[in-house]
C-alpha cells in the first residue's frame, strides 16, 4: 500500500483501523515462501460480478481489499485471503479444486494449515503482529 493520508480514505478515520497501521509500518505485501503478493485498497470490489470484501489473485499476485471496511471486517477479510494463499500452498487452490478429488480428513487440513500459518507469520512477522494485535 503506498504512503497516504487519512483524508483519502474518510471512512478510516481511526488509527489503529488494520489499514493505517499497514500505511504505517509500511507493510504491502505478504511473502508466502514461493512468491509474494501486494495488498491493494479498491473501492467497490467486485469478482465475477459479485460485490466481494476481498480477493487473491495469484496471476497478478495481489491481495485486493474493499477499503470500505471497518476494522474488524477488514482484519477477517485480510485473515480470509492468507488462508486463500495457504491453501494454494498446499495444492489446494481454488482453479484445481474438485470436491470430488477432494479427500482431506478435518486432521489433515488442521495440519497443513496450521503449518502454513506457521510459515507466513516466520515470513512476515510485522503483518501477523498488526493483524493479532487488535
Amino acid at each position: 500500500m503506498k504512503k497516504v493520508s487519512p483524508s483519502e480514505f474518510p471512512f478510516v478515520k481511526s488509527k489503529k483501523h488494520i489499514y493505517n497501521k499497514f500505511i504505517d509500518k509500511e507493510i504491502s505485501e505478504v511473502d508466502i515462501g514461493w512468491t509474494s503478493l501486494k495488498f491493494e485498497l479498491h473501492a467497490d470490489l467486485s469478482h465475477n460480478e459479485t460485490k466481494v470484501d476481498g480477493v487473491t489473485d495469484f496471476d497478478s499476485k495481489k491481495i485486493k481489499l474493499e477499503m470500505a471496511l471497518s476494522d474488524s471486517d477488514a482484519r477477517e477479510t485480510i485473515i480470509h485471503e492468507l488462508y486463500h494463499c495457504m491453501l494454494e500452498s498446499v495444492g489446494l487452490d481454488e482453479r484445481n479444486f474438485d470436491d470430488s478429488r477432494m479427500f482431506l480428513t478435518n486432521e489433515q487440513l488442521v495440519v497443513s494449515l496450521s503449518r502454513q500459518t506457521m510459515t507466513l507469520n516466520h515470513l512476515n512477522p510485522g503483518l501477523f503482529s498488526l493483524i493479532y494485535n487488535v
